[in-house]
């Protein structure tokens, strides 16, 4: 559901954010390509939250000046953490 003020509800009628997605044991966001080899996801339940890169990708946090993305943590597919 859209609201007038532009804001987005996918589970509720009332969002409290720009996208507001609930559930009623779980949420989840998922993103990826349409050929669906490249997608991660952003979930929670009763117990955590996560993230989550599928087909091996990384997950990689970065900043953005300008024209540019500066990666800053990479958390790579086997575990490993780069910075």
């Amino acid at each position: 559901r859209i609201k007038a003020n532009g804001k987005v509800g996918i589970g509720t009628n009332n969002p409290v954010t720009n996208l507001d997605v609930r559930g009623s044991s779980d949420a989840s966001i998922t993103i990826g390509l349409t050929n669906g080899t490249k997608y991660g996801n952003f979930s929670c339940d009763n117990s955590a939250t996560y993230l989550y890169a599928y087909n091996g990708n990384d997950i990689i946090f970065s900043t953005n000046s300008g024209n540019s993305f500066n990666r800053k943590v990479t958390i790579k597919n086997d575990g490993k953490t780069a910075f």
